[in-house]
């Protein structure tokens, strides 16, 4: 690669990305400010009325003002509310500044699939597939502009295998910010052209220089808030979904198949989401402070729950693996898992398996609930810097509770009863 002087920022209007830029400008880079526009909040398709099934038409006034402020709420994570901040920080550091319409890009690759997922109430990481768009765009930009490099306000790193060329994603030196899981998916090209000004720096660091330099200028925090876990996500479905795609029931406890509440949707319900009964079941009761979203029939509607203190597992499935280029996959490694939104890490083997599946199994016993399409990163170490191994979507966890026990057993006695009435009638 020739020489580096030219590098494209990714420019948010938020403090992180305008600190990144400073720096990059401040070691003698020609730095050009790239602000990507993915949501249009003035969109006719997240003000239009909600549709309302036959029970919530029941409980609605007549009259009833439409709140559209979940729409800013909804998305303050995933676009610039104000692009002329992002123009203003340009201005201040005085680089050249463009902006980018990715209206159509991002929906189809990132709001399509918190829909899909949304309706069924699965688990999803869409978090991973708007970086990566990020980082194509600003590719295809660096490109334009006859840029070499592309840099983003990210607390990740990105280290070089110099003998080898390889490029793989790191920890953040700040633990408790680390995005180096939003780049699980970016491919050597990307990674061979991405600077992260942000990856030996603490949080802290971060905000002192926005406001020394800062001279007047409004800059926000970091809003870690996601699509998946928002509590506007069933509402951004009513106004953008048909009713029919809304599916209600019953809330049923797992052990017994005791009827807990009815619902007006799977959408207002998440895999894993705990105490689901404060705001969703309308009934509270001193038994339902633990209860874990569990399971979901999208034929009958039905949401199983089950105490998260009878939960537990030591070990689960992943799919859609992607492995750090330098890992070897025919035989066991020695990792630390850890789960989008999740704090915890937890030391395990890696067992690979054919078609981009691997076998997790924990060092210990995890107290609560790994819902399937969980996205989860296997690192070498604890350490910062530590190189990421590999990431995928949990696909299956094993039981290892009474819970489960108790409810595979009474399947397999229904099993077995129904074999043997079917060989009395056939003579047996």
């Amino acid at each position: 690669m020739s020489a580096i002087n030219t590098v494209v920022v990714g420019m948010s209007g938020k403090v992180d990305s305008f600190v990144a830029a400073y720096l990059l400008k401040k070691q003698g880079l020609n730095v050009i400010g790239v602000c990507i526009q993915l949501v249009d909040v003035s969109d006719p398709l997240y003000s239009r009325p909600r549709a309302y099934t036959i029970q919530e038409s029941a409980t609605t006034e007549e009259g009833q003002v439409d709140d559209l402020s979940y729409i800013p709420a909804f998305f303050s994570d995933c676009h610039v509310v104000n692009l002329e901040k992002a123009r203003a920080q340009a201005e201040h550091l005085e680089i050249p500044f463009y902006a980018v319409n990715a209206l159509s890009e991002f929906k189809s690759l990132v709001l399509d699939r918190v829909l899909s997922a949304g309706i069924c109430g699965e688990k999803l990481y869409p978090c991973m597939h708007c970086h990566q768009l990020l980082i194509n765009i600003l590719e295809q930009k660096a490109d334009k502009l006859k840029a070499q490099m592309v840099a983003t306000g990210h607390y990740a790193k990105v280290q070089m295998i110099k003998n080898k060329k390889i490029y793989i994603v790191g920890t953040s030196h700040d633990p408790s910010i680390d995005q180096s899981l939003k780049l699980a998916q970016l491919n050597q090209k990307q990674l061979s052209r991405l600077l992260l000004p942000l990856a030996e720096m603490r949080r802290e660091e971060v905000l002192k220089i926005a406001q020394s330099m800062s001279d007047g200028i409004q800059v926000s925090g970091n809003d870690q808030t996601c699509f998946m876990t928002s509590p506007h996500l069933p509402q951004f479905i009513e106004r953008t979904t048909a009713v029919s795609l809304r599916k209600a029931g019953q809330i049923l406890r797992y052990e017994d198949d005791q009827i807990i509440s009815d619902h007006q949707g799977l959408h207002y319900f998440m895999l894993g989401e705990k105490r689901p009964s404060v705001t969703s079941l309308q009934v509270a009761t001193s038994d339902d402070a633990d209860l874990v979203v569990i399971q979901k029939n999208m034929n009958n509607g039905a949401i199983f729950v089950a105490d998260e203190r009878n939960l537990s597992f030591k070990s689960f499935s992943l799919n859609q693996l992607l492995t750090n280029p330098l890992l070897n996959t025919t035989k066991t490694c020695s990792a630390v898992a850890r789960a989008a939104h999740r704090t915890e890490a937890w030391p395990c083997t890696i067992n690979f398996k054919n078609n981009q599946a691997a076998l997790i199994e924990l060092q210990t016993v995890v107290p609560g609930f790994l819902p399937p399409g969980t996205c989860v990163g296997l690192y070498e170490s604890l350490d910062t810097g530590s190189q990421l191994l590999a990431s995928g979507v949990v696909s299956n966890v094993p039981a290892l509770n009474s819970v489960f026990f108790k409810r595979e057993a009474d399947k397999e006695v229904g099993r077995v009863a129904i074999l043997i009435e079917r060989n009395k009638k056939l003579g047996f």
